[in-house]
């Protein structure tokens, strides 16, 4: 069996199997999570595996699924709607959530309080939340151009 295939999105995984399905080449999914965290950020991945005999065929209609998919892929559709009339905004934030500076003071409390390992635990925290509210985020927003919603995309 050979890895045609990985793909943090089990919808498109599925998809793929089905169109494999259709040309008559059995495939399986298998989950991937034996890593701590993949490259797109996700925990689980999915792999397509096929025969080694119909490998080339089955990556030419996997590659062949996703250039016909790209376009939906990057634009979602309203979800109030069904438009896909959408576009994105993406707000610059220059500072992290004020949650991190509240935690910060409570984690050096519990820290001076507790043996040594975990007050140098605590500290460490403690200052990573502090850099993290200045280092700032992204967000992405999407507007409906037909009814004018405002919605994220996940």
């Amino acid at each position: 069996m050979e890895a045609i295939l990985s793909t943090p999105n089990i919808v498109e995984a599925e998809q793929i199997l089905a169109a494999l399905g259709q040309a008559d080449i059995e495939a399986r999914i298998i989950e991937d999570n034996g890593t701590f965290i993949s490259a797109s950020g996700n925990i689980v991945n999915y792999r397509i595996m096929v025969n080694d005999g119909d490998a080339d065929a089955a990556k030419r209609i996997a590659s062949d699924y996703r250039a016909r998919n790209k376009a939906t892929e990057t634009m979602p559709w309203c979800p109030e709607c069904g438009s896909e009339d959408v576009s994105e905004s993406v707000v610059r934030h220059k500072h992290g959530s004020i949650w991190f500076l509240v935690l910060a003071p409570i984690m050096l409390v519990v820290g001076f309080f507790s043996p040594p390992f975990f007050f140098w635990l605590f500290t460490a925290g403690a200052v990573l939340f502090i850099i993290q509210y200045f280092i700032g985020y992204k967000t992405h927003r999407y507007h409906c151009n037909k009814c004018h919603h405002i919605f994220k995309r996940y």
